[in-house]
């Protein structure tokens, strides 16, 4: 799966604000914005703490970003409580148009700062292509979430 407009905009257009979710508690909107603020934080807009124990976020990442093993069902988010945060977002469609954007932002900073590395809460320092993986690896499991791919 290619991080780009052209790819996920038809699987995008599959999800409504009815569609059930198979897993997890969040709403179609939810998960969008969620996935969102995973970008914003890739590309730099958004920053978390960064991991305290860096021998376990170098293991995670191992694991997340090295192997060919998917997100886990019920795995927990480090940016993220029981409960999904309030929608940003009047509507499902400008929930994505946003999601969209910021894909685009984040292969833009990277453009721009070829060296660069974002600290992802649980995983630490990441590279472009670390990122990369990690967003389509996220994206596969809540397209799954809702029956999208």
């Amino acid at each position: 799966m290619k991080l780009n407009r052209e790819e996920l905009l038809p699987i995008l257009n599959k999800l409504s604000v009815n569609t059930p979710a198979l897993f997890g508690n969040l709403k179609p909107q939810e998960m969008i914005e969620h996935v969102t603020v995973t970008f914003q934080t890739s590309s730099g807009k958004l920053h978390w703490p960064v991991p305290k124990d860096e021998e376990k976020a170098n293991a995670a990442k191992q694991f997340m970003v090295y192997t060919d093993a998917e997100m886990p069902q019920g795995i927990k988010t480090a940016t993220m409580g029981e409960l999904p945060p309030p929608l940003i977002h009047k509507t499902l469609a400008e929930a994505v148009e946003t999601l969209l954007q910021e894909i685009e932002n984040f292969h833009l900073h990277f453009k721009n700062n070829p060296e660069a590395k974002t600290s992802h809460p649980r995983l630490g320092a990441m590279t472009h292509e670390e990122w990369s993986v990690l967003h389509t690896k996220h994206l596969i499991h809540h397209f799954k979430q809702f029956s999208l791919v």
